[in-house]
C-alpha cells in the first residue's frame, strides 16, 4: 500500500499533509507511515489522523443530478457498482518527526508534492516513538488502536514512571504487566497497594488476555500476563477481606522524631510538633529509668485539636 501527496491548498493545515490511495483504503486511523519525499530526497515519520475520505471519480459532485440519479439506478440493482463507482481514498497525516538524519528531529520543512507514504514497520515504530526495543517477555500493553506492542527493559526501571488515565482504562492492569516484567529481569518489586488492586496479581491477567483474543493475537507469547509469586501483607489485624500476614508496630517502636511528625505533619504546626517531640524523648527517658529500678513516672496525654 502507498498513498501519493497532493497539492495543498493556501488554507492547508501545514503540520497535516494530504493524499490518496488508489486500490484500497488499507490505512486505519491511527497507523503510523514512512514518507518518503524523492524531490527533496527526506523521510518523515508520521501518523494518520482519521478514518478516509470516499471520493468517487466516476461522478460529478455529490449533489450534482447526474451522481444522485446514477445511485438511484445502482440502489435499484439496474447498474453495476464498477459502473457508478470507481473510488479513491483521501487521507491526512499528522507529521512527527523528519527521520532523514539520525537521531530524528522536529519537522521544519514539509515533503514536497508526489511524496509517497508507505505503513510503518514494528520496528520502525518503536525506534522513532523512542520506545524500549521489542522484547515479549517485557510487554506490557499495546499503543492503542494498534497491534504495536509497547515493552520495557531494564533501563526503563531505573528511571520514574507515570502511568495515567480515566477510570477504567487500564492503569492497574498497565501496573500489573510492568511489574511482571520487572520480575522477570530479577529486581525485587514492593506494593503499597491501599486499595486493594493488586490482590490477585498472583494470578493471570485475564483482561490482557481477552485484549490479544479480540484483536486476533492468539498466537503470541504469553508469559508477560502470567501471575507472579507473591507474598502478601497488611497492616493491623488479620482480615478476611484480603489474606495477608498482619503487620502490627506500637506507637512505641517509633523514633519520637518520627512520631511526632507523623501527629503533626501540616506545616502550621512545627510549634506542637517540636514540643510533642520533646514530650516523647522526656517518656523515654522515664520509661528507661522505670527499667533500672527507679520509681516509676505516671504520663496522662491530651491531643486537642
Amino acid at each position: 500500500m502507498t498513498l501519493i501527496q497532493i497539492p495543498d491548498t493556501i488554507n492547508s493545515d501545514l503540520s497535516l499533509i494530504c493524499g490518496y490511495t488508489f486500490n484500497q483504503p488499507e490505512l486505519s486511523a491511527n497507523d503510523f507511515v514512512i514518507v518518503e519525499d524523492r524531490a527533496s530526497q527526506r523521510n518523515y515519520f508520521g501518523q494518520v489522523v482519521g478514518p478516509q475520505a470516499n471520493l468517487n471519480r466516476s461522478a460529478l459532485g455529490p449533489q450534482d443530478n447526474a451522481t444522485i440519479n446514477a445511485f438511484e439506478q445502482l440502489e435499484q440493482n439496474n447498474y453495476a457498482r464498477e459502473v457508478v463507482v470507481r473510488e479513491v481514498y483521501f487521507y491526512q497525516v499528522n507529521l512527527i518527526k523528519d527521520i532523514t538524519q539520525d537521531p530524528p528531529s522536529s519537522v521544519r520543512r514539509r515533503p514536497q508534492i508526489g511524496s509517497i507514504a508507505r505503513q510503518a514497520r514494528e520496528d520502525e515504530i518503536i525506534r522513532y516513538l523512542s520506545l524500549p526495543p521489542a522484547d515479549e517477555r517485557y510487554r506490557i500493553g499495546q499503543i492503542i488502536d494498534t497491534n504495536i506492542g509497547v515493552y520495557v527493559n531494564r533501563r526503563t526501571l531505573f528511571y520514574q514512571s507515570l502511568i495515567a488515565g480515566s477510570t477504567g482504562s487500564g492503569k492497574t492492569n498497565s501496573c500489573a504487566n510492568y511489574i511482571r516484567a520487572a520480575l522477570q529481569m530479577g529486581f525485587a518489586v514492593i506494593i503499597y497497594d491501599h486499595k486493594p488492586d493488586y490482590q490477585n496479581i498472583n494470578t493471570p491477567n485475564e483482561n490482557a488476555r481477552h485484549l490479544l483474543n479480540g484483536n486476533g493475537q492468539t498466537d503470541q507469547d504469553t508469559t508477560w500476563i502470567e501471575g507472579v509469586n507473591a507474598d502478601f501483607y497488611c497492616l493491623g489485624e488479620e482480615s478476611t477481606a484480603f489474606p495477608g500476614t498482619p503487620i502490627a508496630i506500637p506507637a512505641s517502636e517509633f523514633d519520637p522524631a518520627v512520631l511526632a511528625a507523623v501527629m503533626y505533619y501540616p506545616p502550621n504546626e512545627t510549634n506542637q510538633r517540636e514540643e510533642f517531640e520533646t514530650l516523647l524523648e522526656e517518656f523515654d527517658d522515664e520509661q528507661q529509668a522505670d527499667q533500672n529500678g527507679n520509681e516509676r513516672v505516671i504520663w496522662t496525654y491530651y491531643h486537642i485539636s
